[in-house]
């Protein structure tokens, strides 16, 4: 016997919820674990809008694939969040010490993913005009062909652009470090952002409320 109310026949069959709140569950899920991410695609870089640059562009192109589904679940996590608490008695002085400890975050967040880009992060331009972006570790081993005096975008292109050849010399370790380092960072600046917008909507539902 089926849980649930079948609309449709064959393999591809839809089965949905067979409760009112099973419903409404599935319906919040899709709405901030989908639509959230859908209306933020500009801002996480998933459509490209002229006369923007978004956060995706400090990003290797290598971990896109990563970094930019891991935000949208998060940015999704967030929306939740601050559904949750506009049904919450929350005080304006509350707020503010909220408000004031993730301003804080998010700046530190912005200062660590700029340090850490620049030290991981190299960008190449190529011969035919094209630009490409490589994670590299935090510590580059001085070994042929990169001697000490080589740099670190001349030894990606003595060492080829293969991520696979890179982690090889670099150490794979210290290239998985390096990308942690840059994702964290990433995913924490946006969740941060994120999170002051959130703690502006509360502000404004709270009306004149003390």
């Amino acid at each position: 016997m089926s849980s649930g109310h079948t609309t449709d026949t064959g393999p591809h069959a839809h089965v949905s919820p067979a409760t009112p709140l099973g419903r409404k569950l599935v319906r919040y899920i899709v709405g901030f674990g989908v639509g959230v991410g859908v209306g933020l695609a500009p801002y996480l870089g998933m459509i490209d809008v002229p006369g923007f640059r978004s956060l995706r562009t400090l990003l290797p192109t290598t971990m896109e694939d990563t970094a930019i589904p891991l935000a949208a679940a998060l940015m999704g996590t967030l929306a939740a969040a601050v559904q949750w608490y506009a049904g919450e008695r929350v005080t304006r002085k509350r707020l503010r010490r909220l408000f004031a400890v993730t301003l804080v975050t998010a700046l530190a967040a912005f200062i660590i993913l700029t340090v850490v880009r620049d030290m991981v992060v190299r960008d190449l331009s190529l011969a035919n005009g094209r630009k490409v972006s490589r994670v590299v570790g935090f510590v580059r081993p001085h070994r042929p062909p990169c001697t000490e005096e080589v740099s670190d975008r001349d030894c990606l292109m003595l060492v080829t652009l293969d991520p696979a050849k890179i982690d090889a010399f670099w150490g794979e370790g210290q290239v998985r470090l390096a990308r942690l380092s840059l994702l964290f960072s990433y995913l924490l600046f946006t969740s941060s952002f994120g999170t002051l917008v959130g703690l502006i909507i509360l502000r404004e539902g709270m009306g004149k409320k003390k």
